[in-house]
């Protein structure tokens, strides 16, 4: 979906640091009630129950099935764990913190641990050497971009495991952002293609269109930038919040963040979407009322084009993931 000329918060949502710190210090700020209503976003429903079990006994079954209800009926329609059953793990599992897909399979988390602060910064030591580690339910997930979604990094391996991020060679523990882009070498493209995000815009590599690493000043608040075909989509940066922040677009950011010493400051985003926007759904963003630029742009969606079909197909990888994965 073309979102060029709209804007998801306004300036008055990150004009003090307070402010700023609201949104981009929030865990549960990529919950998807925070997206533009009109990408029209829905979650598939999944729950991973275990049947229960046909010997009378109280725990689950013990040959490895789920096995089938015993009453004849085809389970319970609600979600709730059948009668009976083990409810462990059947819980809806929330993807509030969830941000993307990696083109590993790997679930993408936003910037932010448990207490709002930095995830990078404070779980790096947790991490193997792909940068990945399990939630406390589980996930395995990403927080930023992974050397292993490149087949040349020296870690990559599809029979073995990597080892932990403070057992490698190289003092990943220390050099985490360095590590990162490890098999990054092709800085055309914006890097390449990393992954998609849940509300279907592309996420790309650690390059911006210039070839550089990217800057404060080539993407917004939410880490999200426009390519010149006016598709939006997310960067992979070094600095926090590392891949989506907020749900774009957004404007620049001015104020940096206590929840982290990696974020952007006083950036000067210059790109016209942004200077002729119109806050649009800003009860969805944040807090500030629509219409607090004076120029709105109007663009034309088209499905034909490569960043429409990217769209589609981010949908719906996001959709099948999530209803396998939860």
């Amino acid at each position: 979906m073309n979102v060029y000329g709209t804007l998801n918060y306004s300036t008055t949502d990150f004009d003090s640091q307070s402010s700023t710190e609201n949104i981009l210090c929030d865990l549960q700020r990529t919950a998807s009630s925070n997206m533009l209503t009109t990408l029209n976003y829905t979650e598939p429903t999944s729950r991973r129950l275990l049947q229960p079990p046909t010997d009378g006994s109280s725990g689950p079954p013990t040959d490895g099935s789920s096995g089938p209800p015993t009453d004849g009926s085809s389970g319970p329609t609600d979600g709730s764990a059948p009668s009976g059953g083990d409810s462990s793990g059947g819980s809806v599992s929330s993807m509030d913190t969830m941000s993307g897909i990696a083109i590993t399979g790997g679930a993408i988390f936003n910037g932010l641990a448990g207490g709002n602060v930095d995830a990078i910064e404070s779980e790096l030591d947790t991490m193997d050497a792909c940068l990945a580690h399990a939630s406390p339910t589980g996930q395995q997930h990403y927080h930023g971009l992974t050397p292993c979604a490149q087949s040349s990094a020296s870690m990559t391996s599809s029979t073995v495991k990597p080892g932990y991020c403070y057992d490698t060679t190289v003092d990943c523990v220390s050099n985490g952002h360095v590590w990162s882009r490890q098999g990054w070498t092709d800085t055309s493209n914006y890097g390449g293609v990393f992954g998609i995000a849940r509300d279907g815009h592309v996420i790309y590599g650690p390059y911006n269109a210039s070839g550089e690493l990217w800057g404060c000043d080539d993407h917004d608040v939410c880490n999200g930038f426009f390519l010149p075909d006016q598709s939006y989509a997310y960067a992979a940066t070094a600095t926090f919040p590392y891949i989506v922040g907020c749900w774009g677009p957004a404007p620049a950011q001015e104020y940096g963040l206590t929840c982290s010493n990696s974020s952007c400051s006083n950036s000067q985003y210059t790109y016209a979407a942004y200077t002729d926007a119109t806050t649009s759904d800003a009860s969805q963003g944040g807090s500030a009322a629509s219409g607090t630029t004076t120029e709105s742009t109007t663009t034309t969606t088209d499905d034909s084009s490569s960043s429409g079909a990217l769209y589609a197909l981010g949908v719906s990888a996001v959709a099948l993931f999530t209803s396998v994965l939860f």
